[in-house]
């Protein structure tokens, strides 16, 4: 796709989501440039930031920590696992979460030794967890601790789409599909800036998970202003920003996280559910995959996407720590989730189609 450059040169830099994952790193600084001191200057006195404030990301927005979850333990060997064999631990593994779900939470736990996944025995299909509050957690991601063996690929839901392929370990609410409008948005809003204003806020409440979202293809080009879209581009623009009420004053909406999009009410933005799972994790664990041959980028589905390891959907308040991740040609891939959190993750072994994925 490409973009043509319109006469003004005037730039909008136009970050749509909220930022889903933290990843920090150390580098040496010699000084602060003009973007930083204007963004440090501009919060101070209330003025619009040309930076956007990204944070406002990871696990409770890195304002609390990773809780060392205390749950029920559901531990896999009492639903029939036994590691270090030759016989598949899927239909174990699967028990323990449902057991768990059944519960309301629970750590689903994995004592030391490895346990296998996707053999000729197994039914083709996904472990899959629809709830949250539920844990995985492993005795370690090294030696002596727990690995997940992934014998074989799964297939892709469409041969013809090569990215269709799930993921052995899927998450995500079985509703996240059906989420409907709840108000629409009544006053402009500003980018960088806590409070919208509503037509109606009777189907809001404090604490509730919602999506601001456009879908308006008669307004692309200006939100796309200095550049304006190929003509051979059939979609429009959709933004989806994920956010958390904090407070309720009337019709006014107060956002826990800044708007990162200047909204303006006569292009029709609304407010719409944002169905989520909080509080899941996955930690102290190895996911072994059995990808080994050289990746060939869009080939076929069983190189783009046959060894996926984790995917993650509609999750919030959620982290991945601790783990590694050995011979898939997908790692994890994140969907619309926010206020999540990934780190010490180590991938090695065979290369493959990518990593780490966040999407929306």
């Amino acid at each position: 796709m490409a973009l043509k450059r319109a006469t003004s040169p005037l730039l909008l830099l136009l970050l749509p989501s909220l930022p889903v994952f933290t990843q920090v790193s150390c580098a040496a600084n010699a000084g602060t440039t003009p973007l930083w001191n204007q963004f440090v200057e501009a919060k101070s006195a209330g003025r619009e930031i040309i930076l956007p404030d990204f944070s406002y990301s990871g696990y409770r927005r890195c304002e609390a920590p990773i809780p060392a979850v205390r749950h029920r333990v559901f531990n896999v060997v009492d639903f029939g696992a036994v590691p270090n064999d030759t016989v598949s631990d899927q239909r174990a593994i699967q028990s323990a979460i449902r057991a768990a779900e059944r519960h309301g939470s629970g750590i689903v736990f994995f004592p030391p030794g490895r346990y296998l996944v996707n053999t000729k025995s197994d039914p083709k299909t996904p472990i899959r967890l629809s709830k949250g509050n539920i844990v995985l957690r492993g005795s370690g991601c090294g030696e002596g601790g727990t690995d997940i063996f992934m014998v074989n690929p799964l297939e892709p839901n469409d041969p013809a789409l090569f990215y269709s392929t799930p993921s052995m370990f899927n998450w995500f609410p079985s509703s996240a599909e059906d989420e409907e409008d709840l108000a629409l948005i009544a006053s402009d809003a500003k980018r960088e800036t806590f409070w919208i204003e509503v037509q109606d806020s009777e189907n809001l409440s404090v604490g509730q998970w919602i999506t601001v979202f456009l879908d308006n293809r008669e307004v692309f080009n200006r939100y796309l202003y200095p550049y304006v879209a190929d003509e051979r581009w059939k979609n429009g623009l959709v933004v989806k920003e994920r956010h958390r009420i904090a407070a309720i004053e009337g019709n006014r909406i107060r956002l826990e996280e800044p708007l990162h999009i200047d909204v303006f009410a006569k292009d029709g933005w609304k407010v719409r559910e944002y169905k989520v799972i909080e509080e899941i994790g996955i930690e102290d664990i190895r996911f072994t995959g059995n990808w080994h041959e050289r990746f060939e980028h869009s080939r076929s589905a069983y190189f783009s996407s046959g060894w996926s390891a984790v995917r993650i959907k509609n999750a919030v308040n959620s982290w991945i720590r601790r783990c590694r991740f050995v011979d898939w040609n997908r790692t994890i891939t994140l969907t619309n989730c926010s206020a999540f959190s990934i780190f010490e993750v180590d991938q090695s072994g065979n290369p493959g189609h990518f990593g780490i994925r966040v999407q929306g």
